[in-house]
């Protein structure tokens, strides 16, 4: 059944996100932009440097990103569950492409260039809402045989393979660490089996500490991947004061310590960062929570991260009451996708994880993380309808989950 309203308090929180994601890029992408732009003037692109390259970049990703997000709203989303396989097949193919006609940065293969786009596209961003999509519809189909190693769990595996194999290729192995728990968790709340899921993760963790051990022998003058995944998780396992004495982190993980620690309870006020101008390296990206934290500290930091548990629990509310499975395990999937991804950059930030190089959601630069991130949420904006406005509370949301029978 479809009722008339979409989320509202979800779809105001994801716009102030994007509106404050704006206003901290013009802040923090100041001292990054003049640099660029002057390179770009000894080259004979521009006639003269400025300060506003990555604003008016900002601007337009967000307006592509917003239009997209409007887009899903509008569209019956029947169309997504109708053309899973068709989108499956078009994300595979853009990593197939993106192999062949890549942009190479540190030592990955992540991004391709369409002059009239303005930001590259990391097809891995795509892939992601490609997962959910896929990860449902295989567990509607199948929900009966979900606990069945043979019959649920392998063939899961299948469908989650080829797209994975294609990022390992890349090889862009940060990726994964949010596209797997992804998929297992729709898979686990489908009715899938525990103990299976269980083992995987064993397994790799196994995988993961045999890459590790392999890095330790990489050649580190060849930069290869491998020799960089060990020295980022090498400098998480040190303690920070040891890796600071020693010189041995990381220097963004440094610099971001540094920036957070500046900030005090109120921090140094905006546009007064320090570490932007040089010491942290692309602020505007992955460390942007870092530079927030300096500019508004402790406050600003609460804000934040109390707008994004306002998001997931929004999020959940949606899932735990769509009436059909499939839109229920697409909107738990785009909600566990924000939580996580929310994790781990903040984690990266404080440096008790290793550098990943992935987005702070809505609100780090990255033009594909943007509109895959605003697509999705058009998308739970468009589920939202299937749930009554009396069951959109926390107090209802509790009741359901405290009453229900338990799974066998």
């Amino acid at each position: 059944m479809e009722h008339k309203d979409i989320d509202y308090p979800l779809l105001f929180l994801v716009l102030f996100l994007v509106l404050f994601w704006s206003v901290m890029i013009s802040s923090v992408s100041v001292y990054d932009s003049y640099r660029i732009t002057k390179r770009l003037v000894e080259t004979g692109s521009i006639a003269e440097p400025n300060n506003w390259r990555f604003i008016l970049r900002n601007i337009l990703q967000a307006g592509i990103g917003l239009v997209a997000m409007v887009a899903a709203i509008k569209m019956p989303y029947l169309w997504w569950r109708k053309n899973v396989k068709v989108i499956s097949v078009l994300v595979i193919a853009l990593l197939l492409l993106v192999l062949i006609f890549w942009i190479k940065i540190n030592w990955a293969r992540w991004w391709f260039d369409i002059p009239w786009i303005p930001f590259s596209l990391q097809p891995t961003e795509f892939l992601k809402l490609s997962i959910i999509l896929s990860a449902a519809a295989f567990c509607t189909k199948y929900k009966n045989f979900l606990w069945s190693t043979t019959d649920g769990f392998i063939p899961f595996l299948g469908i989650i393979g080829l797209p994975c194999f294609l990022v390992l290729l890349q090889p862009d192995l940060w990726a994964l660490l949010i596209i797997v728990p992804i998929a297992l968790s729709i898979y686990f709340i489908a009715g899938g089996n525990i103990r299976v899921i269980l083992i995987l993760w064993a397994l790799a963790l196994v995988w993961a500490s045999l890459l590790y051990a392999l890095g330790k022998y990489d050649n580190p003058a060849d930069r290869g991947q491998l020799s960089y995944i060990y020295d980022r998780v090498n400098t998480f396992f040190q303690s920070n004061r040891t890796a600071i004495e020693d010189n041995t982190m990381h220097h963004q993980n440094k610099q971001a310590l540094i920036a957070i620690g500046s900030g005090w309870f109120f921090g140094l006020g905006f546009w007064d960062s320090v570490q932007k101008y040089g010491y942290l390296p692309e602020p505007q990206g992955d460390f942007i929570f870092s530079v927030i934290t300096e500019e508004l500290w402790f406050v600003g930091a609460f804000i934040i991260i109390s707008i994004y548990l306002a998001i997931i629990y929004r999020g959940f509310i949606i899932a735990s009451f769509c009436e059909e499975n499939f839109w229920k395990f697409v909107a738990f999937g785009i909600t566990v996708w924000i939580f996580w991804q929310m994790i781990v950059n903040i984690s990266v930030n404080l440096s008790i994880f290793p550098n990943t190089g992935l987005t702070l959601p809505f609100v780090s630069y990255g033009g594909s993380s943007l509109l895959m991130m605003l697509l999705a949420t058009g998308i739970l904006l468009s589920i939202s309808r299937t749930v009554p406005a009396d069951k959109k509370n926390i107090r209802t949301m509790i009741q359901h989950y405290l009453l229900r029978k338990p799974r066998r």
